[in-house]
């Protein structure tokens, strides 16, 4: 039998679905869409970029006290 052939969600290109990569989505756990290497390695900078801008965005406290 062949084998089963399916397209990036990244790119566009299509990959038999022995190369792709199976992420869950962040916007619906509950679908998942195939990416090839060479997306999923981008797609993993760009969230690791947008933890650490997260991070550094927040806080930790307050500077200053509310005085009524």
């Amino acid at each position: 039998m062949g084998e089963t052939i399916c397209n990036c969600a990244g790119c566009g290109k299509q990959h038999p679905k022995v190369e792709l990569a199976y992420r869950k989505s962040e916007i619906y756990p509950y679908r998942c869409k195939y990416y090839c290497m060479v997306c999923n390695q981008q797609k993993e900078k760009r969230d690791a970029l947008k933890n650490v801008r997260v991070r550094v965005a927040k806080p930790s406290r307050a500077s200053y006290l509310f005085k009524y």
